[in-house]
């Protein structure tokens, strides 16, 4: 496993994402069913989704009425900023900012027309 970069602020973080992570992180994952089984030994049954975009898997423990008795994420290697926490407020306005501005430099791209 490679070292995970370490980031001082928001926008060194953004700037090194892939397109897709920036898309997730920005508009949410896009979950799809992956893979549902009973665990015995827990008494739940187990959901895996994964986000076909950038790879994510969202575990959920489900008991027998229903209920979410857990969830959790199973991340690609690069996908969380570590040393910088939860991005919020300010700096998600920073990483929607980026994603409105690399789709529109592809578009223009893809047109012809220059940035």
């Amino acid at each position: 496993m490679k070292p995970q970069p370490q980031y001082t602020n928001i926008s060194q973080a953004i700037d090194a994402m892939p397109d897709a992570y920036l898309a997730c992180r920005e508009e949410r994952h896009r979950w799809l069913p992956s893979r549902i089984r009973w665990v015995d030994e827990e008494n739940v049954y187990e959901r895996k989704r994964r986000c076909p975009q950038c790879t994510t898997v969202r575990v959920e423990l489900v008991n027998i009425r229903g209920a979410i008795v857990s969830r959790h994420y199973e991340y690609p290697e690069d996908y969380q900023v570590k040393g910088l926490g939860h991005i919020s407020g300010d700096d998600r306005n920073v990483l929607r900012l980026t994603s409105i501005l690399r789709t529109l430099a592809k578009q223009e791209r893809k047109s012809g027309k220059a940035a």
